[in-house]
């Protein structure tokens, strides 16, 4: 039961149906940022999200120095204790010790090092299935391009897409990789590297509100070979969230860097983001992920604490700007973020609302 009396979304005949609202919907119902500390005995982590009714998928990685733990994502399609790294290309790790269960309020977890170490600190952001927001699709490998279909009631914003039976790259589609034709490129979730273009990943097929299409690679698409894809939607004027019913909560964008400090760059939402997830298109640079638990708060011009999906480095800090009430601000003139003249990609994720 969500903090609001919500009656649950996309899975029963009470829930919201994308394009036809029958129940309000918001943000804190969908998607959490839990800081907790381990113990090194098994826990469970209250957060709010139904993952074991509605689906879903939770990342969680160890922010103390020193740390080299792996992102742990496991979601509620392949099961609990089940689990894949973002910062490497290996196959699925089968572990208890790891997330063991998903919970109608959060999830438990084990006595993994990566998850649960005594006195270790860790974050944990769970995604929630729901039309519009987020959805997750497993499938089997043909070898030759062929279409998958997935539930997330709208156009995906951006596809990760990960063989789970075998080592393979981490493989992204998002729609801000380019202006005209993103679905001609890729990028890696677990290296640093550049945008490029191959069409045996996505077939230089745009996906669609009922299918992403994957061309013959071995990154998307292997005979016989089993995966896994996280979609994340793009609202753009079009969300059925929040208090009115018609809230956008999620935008998978980009922009251009200026190169400024001050005042920067702002990059308007529509409203104020709490997670935030930025990667350079055209050369090497890392993932980074920020988010307002660990400090990225409007107003605070301070470093702020972040991580990178594609290492298993513990956190670090660095000034990189701030959210507000209609978006965030990048600053410096750096690669991270806001280098002159250079595209960024990145999904931002709502605020809460106040009450």
């Amino acid at each position: 039961m969500g903090i609001r009396g919500f009656l649950g979304v996309g899975g029963g005949a009470t829930g919201l149906q994308y394009g036809g609202v029958s129940e309000k919907t918001y943000v804190e119902e969908l998607f959490s940022t839990s800081l907790y500390t381990g113990t090194g005995s098994a826990q469970t982590i209250d957060n709010g999200i139904d993952l074991s009714g509605e689906g879903g998928m939770t990342w969680i990685k160890a922010r103390t120095q020193p740390s080299v733990k792996d992102h742990i994502w496991t979601d509620t399609v392949r099961g609990a204790g089940n689990a894949l790294a973002s910062n490497n290309n290996a196959s699925n790790t089968p572990s208890a010790n790891n997330l063991s269960a998903f919970n109608s309020n959060g999830f438990s977890v084990g006595t993994g090092a990566d998850v649960n170490e005594n006195t270790y600190l860790y974050t944990s952001w769970s995604f929630r299935k729901a039309p519009g927001f987020f959805d997750i699709v497993t499938y089997t490998g043909t070898g030759s391009a062929q279409n998958i279909s997935h539930s997330l009631g709208s156009i995906p914003g951006c596809i990760l897409v990960k063989k789970y039976d075998g080592n393979e790259d981490w493989l992204v589609y998002h729609r801000g990789m380019d202006s005209n034709s993103p679905e001609d490129y890729a990028l890696k979730l677990n290296t640093s590297g550049a945008r490029f273009d191959q069409a045996i990943f996505w077939n230089d097929t745009a996906p669609t509100d009922s299918i992403f299409t994957v061309g013959g690679g071995d990154g998307t698409n292997e005979n016989n070979k089993n995966y896994v894809a996280y979609l994340f939607a793009h609202n753009d004027g079009d969300g059925k969230f929040g208090k009115s019913g018609n809230e956008d909560i999620i935008k998978c964008g980009s922009y251009i860097g200026n190169g400024s400090q001050d005042p920067g760059l702002a990059v308007n939402l529509g409203w104020e983001p709490q997670w935030w997830l930025v990667k350079r298109n055209e050369a090497g640079e890392s993932w980074y992920i920020l988010d307002s638990k660990r400090g990225w708060v409007s107003g605070v011009d301070t470093n702020d604490e972040y991580l990178s999906p594609d290492t298993n480095a513990a956190e670090a800090s660095y000034s990189f700007g701030n959210p507000n009430s209609t978006g965030f601000d990048v600053r410096n003139s750096n690669a991270y973020q806001n280098y002159n003249n250079v595209s960024y990609t990145y999904i931002a994720i709502r605020a809460q609302e106040e009450e």
